[in-house]
């Protein structure tokens, strides 16, 4: 979706898939914790796939949410402009 065709579409669309990437990561976080307790190496390259996967959602949520920030700054500059 391109930002400046529908700003507060795009809004909508990024807080969702930043909320879908907390979800996950916060299910993950859950599983990890459940995991921590075993030793077998099965289980241990388990945690360390979900614990990779949190690293990845964790960056592509903080660019979602810079993503809103700089779309919601874009809306209200341009009913500022709107104003004038």
């Amino acid at each position: 979706m391109e930002v400046s065709s529908k700003p507060e579409e795009a809004v909508a669309y990024l807080e969702k898939a930043t909320s879908v990437c907390k979800a996950r990561i916060n299910r993950l976080t859950n599983e990890v914790k459940s995991f921590s307790d075993s030793t077998s190496s099965e289980t241990n390259n388990s945690i360390a796939d979900k614990q990779a996967e949190i690293e990845t959602l964790a960056g592509l949520s903080s660019e979602l949410e810079k993503k809103v920030n700089f779309v919601l700054k874009k809306i209200k500059m341009l009913i500022c402009l709107m104003l004038f």
